[in-house]
C-alpha cells in the first residue's frame, strides 16, 4: 500500500503546480511589472482547452486498458509510456518561444497544455485503476487511501510552498553546468519534471497486477462500456458532486496567488506557504477522518465536507476587513480552517469510487476500473475546464488588481455556489 501511494505524487505535483502557477506566470497583474506571455482571455480558453483533452482521452484511454492483454497486465505498459510525455510536456511549459505576449507563445502554450493532459490521463488513469485490487476490503481501502492523501499532501506541500520558495529566491535564474536557467519557475519545471517521473517509475518498478482471470476479459464495446457506467445509478451522484468539488477547488487555487499578492498584501513566496497551509493542516486531520468514516461511514462524512468548505468559501470576500488581525494572518486563519474539509475530500474520495466500480461488477459480472476512472475522468475534466474560464472571466470583467479586486473577491461566492450544488447532487448517493 505504501509503494503504491508513492505514485500518488506523481498524481499530484505538476498538475498542483500548473493549476496553481501558469496562469499568474503566462499572466500577472500589470502593476507587478513582470513579464506577459499570453493574453489573459486566451490563458484561460488554452487551459480549458487542455483539461478537455484530458476529459475526452480518459474514457478510451480507460477502454484500452480494461481490454489490454500483456505480459505486464492492463495498467503498467500504460504508465510506462506516459509518464515519459508527461513530464517532458510539464518541462517545455515553462520555457515560452518570445519574451513577451505572441501568438507563437499562444500556438506554443495550448500545444504543450493539450499534450501534457493526454499524457496525464494516458498515466494517471491506468495507475488509479490499481487501486481496488490493491485490497477489496472497504476500510483498508480508506487506509490506502489515506496513505494517498498523505502522498497528495507531499505532493501539494512541494507543488505550493516549495515552489513559492524556488520562484522567489531564483527570480534572476541560476547556472548549472554551465548552462544558465532563467528564473525560478523553470527551476521548478525541471525538479518536478523529474519528480514526476521518478514517482510513476516507482510503482512500476515494485507493483505487480493480479493474474488475469474471467473477470478481466471486458467484452464490451467502447460505447457499450461507456453506457454501462452511465447505468450504474450510484455513479452519476457520485461524479457529479466530485465535479463541483474539483470545480470549487481549482477556482480557489488559481486565485490564491493573486489573493495573497492582492489582498492579503504579501508575496509569492506566502502565496505558496498559503497553499501548504492548508495540505499540511489537512494531513494532521487525516487519523481522525478514518475514525469517523469507520464509525459513521464515508457518505455522511463527505457531506459535511461539502458543508463546511461551502461555507468557508462564501467568507473569502471577507478577508482585509475583520477588526482584528492583518490581511495576511486572516487569510492563512481562514484558508486553514478549509483543511478538515479538503482531509475528507483527499481520504474518501477514491474509496468511493471504488464502490462504484464494485457495484459494477455485481451488475455486469467484469471488473472495469479503468472505465470508471475515465467516465470519471471526461466528466470531471469538463468542470475543470470551466474553473479557468470562469475564473478569467470574472477577472476580466471585475479586476485582479489592486486597484480593481473585485474579481478576486468574487471568487469565493462563486465557488461556495457550486460546492453548494455538489451537496446536492451527493444527496442521491445511495450506499450508507
Amino acid at each position: 500500500m505504501v509503494t503504491y501511494a508513492i505514485g500518488e505524487m506523481g498524481v499530484t505535483m505538476a498538475p498542483q503546480v500548473v493549476i496553481g502557477w501558469l496562469l499568474y506566470f503566462y499572466s500577472p497583474p500589470v502593476e507587478e511589472g513582470k513579464v506577459s506571455y499570453v493574453p489573459l482571455v486566451a490563458l484561460g480558453l488554452l487551459s480549458a482547452l487542455g483539461r478537455l483533452s484530458e476529459g475526452f482521452s480518459n474514457p478510451f484511454v480507460g477502454h484500452l486498458s480494461d481490454t489490454l492483454r500483456s505480459a505486464w497486465g492492463r495498467r503498467i505498459p500504460f504508465m510506462v509510456f506516459g509518464a515519459p510525455i508527461l513530464s517532458l510536456s510539464f518541462i517545455l511549459m515553462w520555457f515560452p518561444l518570445t519574451n513577451g505576449p505572441s501568438l507563437a507563445n499562444t500556438i506554443y502554450l495550448g500545444t504543450l497544455l493539450v499534450v501534457f493532459w493526454f499524457a496525464y490521463a494516458s498515466t494517471v488513469a491506468p495507475y488509479l485503476s490499481l487501486l481496488p485490487e490493491i485490497t477489496p476490503y472497504s476500510q483498508e481501502r480508506v487506509v490506502l487511501s489515506s496513505w494517498m492523501a498523505l502522498s497528495d499532501v507531499i505532493g501539494l506541500v512541494m507543488g505550493s510552498v516549495l515552489v513559492g520558495a524556488l520562484i522567489v529566491n531564483f527570480k534572476s535564474g541560476i547556472t548549472l553546468l554551465g548552462i544558465h536557467i532563467g528564473d525560478g519557475y523553470k527551476m521548478v519545471a525541471l525538479l518536478f519534471g523529474f519528480l514526476t517521473l521518478l514517482c510513476f517509475y516507482a510503482v512500476v518498478a515494485t507493483i505487480r497486477e493480479t493474474k488475469h482471470s474471467k473477470r478481466k476479459e471486458v467484452p464490451f464495446s467502447f460505447l457499450r462500456s461507456g453506457w454501462e457506467c452511465l447505468k450504474n445509478f450510484s455513479f452519476l451522484p457520485f461524479v457529479f458532486a466530485g465535479s463541483c468539488y474539483r470545480l470549487s477547488l481549482d477556482m480557489v487555487v488559481m486565485a490564491i496567488p493573486y489573493a495573497v499578492v492582492v489582498i492579503m498584501k504579501s508575496t509569492e513566496a506566502m502565496a505558496g506557504a498559503t497553499q501548504g497551509v492548508i495540505v499540511i493542516m489537512a494531513a494532521v486531520f487525516f487519523p481522525l477522518v478514518n475514525y469517523l468514516t469507520e464509525k459513521h461511514g464515508k457518505r455522511y462524512i463527505y457531506l459535511v465536507s461539502f458543508i463546511g468548505m461551502g461555507i468557508i468559501m462564501c467568507l473569502l470576500p471577507t478577508l482585509g476587513h475583520w477588526p482584528i488581525f492583518s490581511p495576511l494572518v486572516q487569510g492563512f486563519i481562514l484558508f486553514g480552517l478549509s483543511a478538515f474539509p479538503v482531509s475528507i475530500y483527499l481520504v474518501i474520495y477514491r474509496p468511493l469510487l471504488a464502490d462504484v466500480i464494485d457495484h459494477d461488477e455485481k451488475l455486469t459480472g467484469y471488473r472495469r476500473e479503468a472505465m470508471y476512472n475515465g467516465m470519471e475522468g471526461l466528466i470531471t475534466r469538463f468542470a475543470a475546464a470551466l474553473a479557468p474560464i470562469l475564473l478569467t472571466t470574472i477577472f476580466s470583467k471585475y479586476g485582479n488588481t489592486p486597484q480593481h479586486s473585485l474579481g478576486i473577491v468574487l471568487v469565493g461566492p462563486v465557488a461556495g455556489l457550486v460546492t453548494f450544488l455538489g451537496f446536492l447532487s451527493f444527496l442521491k448517493y445511495p450506499f450508507r
